[in-house]
């Protein structure tokens, strides 16, 4: 459908009319039985690299969903050899980028492939892996690419803080919180499941990796919150090293029992990607087996609603959006002047909500 530019003075009313009921149209032939909307959200290229990674890490070889998933990041890989983390960015995203080489890299793409070789060049001309973000460093962590001990320590003791402390987990939005947890316990635990030595990551580190300051960035003032944050970092990993660490064992446990409890009924977590990925890594560190209800669940969901197929490529949704997807909907066609009393499409959506 070309667009009608409503901006116009010039544009005829009765082509505006014939867009807005095409629109509710196409809405009423697209509203789902039980009432909602909902439609693909698409994310980044992170989404399928992480869960090729989470495969890695996961010991699931020979997945089904494995071919897609790459040729779907192979699909996304701009001209200059990034990729991006929204749809037409003016430029490629670097912890995209480096997630993305290590996901391909973990299912057998050698060095010298060209789209390999085309990232690697883009890697080496914005900085290298100098300046990814924390969670880039964890993904590097767990395949045993990046020292665990210059990512940042998030203590499972956190479960323990009162609701009153500052940095009680509930003092953050819900899918930050379903994420911390998992990803305290694999804080802890520091598990490493190396990539091949075929598949290591040695060119992205073309001095070596002695020559690498793999230490986190001093940001701040010498007196400011972030500077504070890595003195307190740097104090958890000391004692992490020095094993002076009581309680530990019980708050991974309590940890464990909070990511257990909180497992949504479609196997997920939270309804975004963060939690649910970290929480299988850390139910399986924790010694849930793949064959566990729990487990198989959690893998289970990726296959019913959480993935799309787009040109012979496999995608995963960063969440579903059923609920903003409804309300954006009803609040379209209210603007349209649709009757309510006469409609079975909002009566419908209305009900479901």
């Amino acid at each position: 459908m070309e667009a009608v530019n409503t901006t116009d003075p010039g544009t005829p009313f009765s082509d505006i009319d014939e867009v807005i009921a095409l629109g509710i149209d196409w809405l009423e032939t697209h509203q789902a039985q039980a009432g909602y909307w909902v439609g693909i959200l698409e994310s980044n290229a992170c989404m399928e690299a992480e869960w090729l990674l989470a495969l890695h890490f996961l010991g699931i070889r020979n997945d089904p969903k494995q071919a897609g998933l790459a040729q779907g990041l192979l699909d996304e890989q701009r001209p200059d050899g990034s990729w991006e983390i929204y749809c037409d960015a003016p430029h490629g995203d670097i912890n995209a980028t480096v997630e993305t080489y290590a996901a391909l890299r973990a299912v057998g793409l050698a060095p010298d492939h060209d789209a390999l070789r085309r990232a690697r060049r883009w890697i080496m001309a914005h900085g290298g892996l100098a300046g990814i973000r924390v969670f880039t460093r964890f993904w590097l962590a767990l395949i045993g690419e990046w020292p665990w001990r210059h990512t940042p320590n998030i203590p499972p003791e956190i479960i323990f803080f009162p609701k009153w402390f500052p940095f009680n987990i509930y003092n953050f939005a819900s899918w930050a919180r379903a994420t911390m947890v998992p990803l305290a316990i694999l804080s802890a635990r520091r598990p490493v499941r190396p990539l091949p030595a075929h598949a290591r990551l040695d060119e992205l580190f073309p001095h070596g990796r002695d020559a690498f300051d793999f230490s986190l960035p001093k940001r701040g003032a010498p007196v400011s919150w972030p500077r504070f944050f890595l003195f307190a970092d740097r104090c958890l990993h000391l004692l992490q090293r020095l094993h002076w660490t009581p309680g530990r064992s019980a708050a991974i446990q309590a940890c464990l029992k909070w990511v257990v409890d909180h497992q949504e009924a479609d196997g997920a977590w939270g309804g975004i990607q963060p939690p649910w990925i970290y929480s299988l890594m850390a139910m399986q560190v924790q010694g849930y087996d793949l064959s566990h209800p729990a487990m198989h669940l959690g893998l289970d969901a990726l296959n019913r609603r959480w993935s799309y197929k787009r040109n012979g490529g496999l995608h995963i949704q960063a969440c579903q959006s059923p609920v903003w997807d409804t309300l954006l909907a009803l609040s379209a066609l209210q603007a349209c002047r649709v009757d309510y009393h006469r409609s079975p499409a909002m009566q419908a959506a209305v009900s479901w909500t």
